[in-house]
C-alpha cells in the first residue's frame, strides 16, 4: 500500500470509524471469497473449501481486530484514549494532582534553570571553529596561574613549534573624545594575531598586520558590531576614518561580525595593537620594566595533528631550557614551570567545582521530587484498596 494511501485511510479511521470498521469486514469477507473459489478450482467441495478457508484465516473477529490496529491511526486513538482517562482522573482527585504537579514542577523548573546556566560554561562547545585547538598558557606562581609577561611570550612564539599562531592579551580602556561627551570604552590591546587565534576574521575592512605591533606602529582599532551600531549606527564609511582615544588618532580598519563572542572578554568593544617592543627585550635591566610586566595572557591555537599533551611538552621544555638569546630576569625565569589547559577549561576552572556541586544538588532536588510524587501514589493505592 503507497504512503498517501496509508495516510488517507487512517486519516479516514480517526474521523470515520465506523465507516472504515465496515470496509475492513469487507475486504475480510472478499479475502474469505477468493479463498474459497481458490479451494473449488482445486476440486474442493463447497463445504470443504469453505472450512479450509476458514482454518486459513481464522477466527474472522480476531482477524478484524488485527487489521484495525496495525494502522498509525490506531496509536493516535489509544493516545488520545489514555490522556481523555488521565484528565479525567486529574479532574476527580484535583488536590492530589495539584500537589504532584507543583512538587515535579519545582524539581524540573530547578534543574532546567541550572542547567541552562551551567551547559554554556562546563558543555556547550565555544562559539570559534576547532575550539579544541585553542590554548591558554600560564605562568606557574605558588601552584596557581600567574600573568606573563611580553618577553615571555616573545620567546615562546618564536622557539615553539606547536602552535599555528599565538597572541598576547591585556586590557584597554581608551576614553573616547570628540563632539560628544567623553565615554569610557571596554577594550583589549592584543597582538595581530589575536583573532587568526580566535579563527575569526572582520566582516568589514580587515585584520591586524604583524608590521602594525610596536610603539612606531600606527594607531589603528577594530570595532565591535554593537559599538559600530551604538555609536556610529552601522555607517560603513567609518572604516578607514579616525576616532580620538586618549587624544590621539586611531584609524578604524575593520568591524567584526554581529555573532561573535569575545569569551575571554566579553564586556570588550573595541581592539588595537600592542605597543611593546622586541628591541627592548636586552640584558639592560634598566629597559626591561615595561615588557617584562606580568600582566599579559597568552593563548595560541595548534597546528592540525599537535596535540595537546606535545604542546604542554615542548613548552615545559621551552621553560626549563632557557637560550641565551632570550634573556630572562628573575621575576619570568619560568623555572616553576607553565600551566597550559584548552581556553574552555580555563574559563571554567574556578568555577567548576561550585557548579557541579550545584547541579548535583540539583538533580538530588529533583530526584526527592519524584521520590515524593512516587509516595503519594503509593498511599493513593493503599487508599483505593482499603
Amino acid at each position: 500500500m503507497s504512503l498517501s494511501r496509508q495516510l488517507t485511510r487512517g486519516l479516514r479511521g480517526l474521523f470515520r470509524q465506523a465507516r472504515t470498521n465496515e470496509e475492513i469486514t469487507c475486504e475480510i469477507r472478499q479475502y474469505l471469497d477468493d479463498a474459497v473459489a481458490a479451494g473449488l478450482e482445486r476440486g474442493l467441495s463447497p463445504d470443504e473449501a469453505q472450512r479450509a478457508a476458514r482454518m486459513e484465516l481464522g477466527n474472522m473477529a480476531a482477524v478484524q481486530e488485527q487489521v484495525r490496529s496495525s494502522g498509525w491511526e490506531n496509536g493516535v486513538r489509544t493516545l488520545w484514549f489514555d490522556l481523555r482517562y488521565a484528565f479525567r482522573q486529574l479532574r476527580r482527585n484535583a488536590g492530589f494532582a495539584a500537589v504532584s504537579i507543583i512538587t515535579l514542577a519545582l524539581g524540573i523548573g530547578a534543574c532546567t534553570a541550572i542547567f541552562s546556566a551551567v551547559n554554556p560554561i562546563l558543555f556547550a562547545p565555544l562559539p570559534y571553529p576547532h575550539a579544541d585547538r585553542i590554548l591558554m598558557i600560564w605562568d606557574t606562581y605558588q601552584g596557581a596561574r600567574s600573568e606573563l609577561s611580553y618577553g615571555t611570550f616573545y620567546e615562546l612564539a618564536h622557539r615553539s613549534r606547536s602552535f599555528e599562531a599565538m597572541t598576547v592579551f591585556e586590557p584597554w580602556q581608551p576614553t573616547m573624545t570628540g563632539d560628544a561627551l567623553p565615554e569610557r570604552l571596554e577594550g583589549q590591546s592584543v597582538s595581530s594575531s589575536f583573532f587568526r587565534v580566535l579563527g575569526v576574521a572582520p566582516k568589514f575592512g580587515r585584520d591586524f598586520l604583524a608590521s602594525e605591533e610596536g610603539s612606531q606602529a600606527p594607531r589603528l582599532v577594530i570595532l565591535s558590531d554593537r559599538l559600530w551600531l551604538r555609536l556610529f549606527n552601522r555607517d560603513r564609511s567609518i572604516i578607514g576614518r579616525a576616532i580620538k582615544l586618549d587624544d590621539d588618532n586611531y584609524t578604524v580598519i575593520g568591524i567584526m561580525p554581529a555573532e561573535f563572542e569575545n569569551v575571554v572578554s566579553p564586556s570588550a568593544d573595541i581592539w588595537t595593537t600592542e605597543r611593546y617592543d622586541a628591541g627592548t627585550l636586552t640584558p639592560n635591566v634598566a629597559t626591561w620594566a615595561w615588557a617584562w610586566g606580568l600582566h599579559l595572557h597568552i593563548a595560541g591555537r595548534l597546528k592540525r595533528g599537535v596535540s595537546k599533551q606535545q604542546a604542554v611538552n615542548e613548552l615545559e621544555q621551552i621553560a626549563h631550557t632557557p637560550w641565551a638569546e632570550y634573556p630572562r630576569p628573575r621575576w619570568a625565569s619560568l623555572n616553576r614551570g607553565l600551566i597550559v589547559d584548552s581556553l574552555q577549561d580555563d574559563m571554567a576552572h574556578t568555577v567548576k567545582p561550585a557548579l557541579l556541586a550545584i547541579a548535583g544538588a540539583v538533580i538530588l532536588l529533583l530526584t526527592i521530587a519524584c521520590v515524593n510524587v512516587v509516595n503519594l501514589l503509593l498511599a493513593r493505592n493503599t487508599q483505593r484498596r482499603g
